[in-house]
């Protein structure tokens, strides 16, 4: 864990990219939000004769929203470089609730 004054410190000293850990870790949460909406509306069975196409398919979705987040917030990064990559994110963090709460 790196508290958010030690990742302004390793911005401001080295220049270190650190990338949030809310937009890390954000496929492990979809993730975790679909492998819970399978098992409830799913049987096992049901699962196991899905998961060869399921499967995949939420990888190939999360590498896509995975690098949607990170093509944003370096292109971000290009046009703002003194703001660094967890206040970019949380930014972007921010605009994405905005979006959705806003549907």
């Amino acid at each position: 864990f790196v508290t958010p004054e030690a990742r302004q410190a390793l911005f401001e000293e080295c220049g270190l990219p650190i990338i949030k850990d809310s937009s890390a870790n954000k496929c492990g949460v979809i993730c975790s939000s679909l492998e819970i909406a399978a098992s409830i509306v799913l049987e096992r069975d049901e699962f196991v004769a899905l998961k060869p196409a399921y499967v995949p398919a939420v990888v190939d979705r999360l590498r896509a929203l995975a690098r949607l987040e990170a093509s944003r917030i370096m292109a971000e990064s290009r046009l703002r470089p003194h703001v660094p990559l967890p206040k970019l994110s949380e930014q972007l963090s921010l605009a994405i609730l905005r979006v959705t709460n806003a549907a």
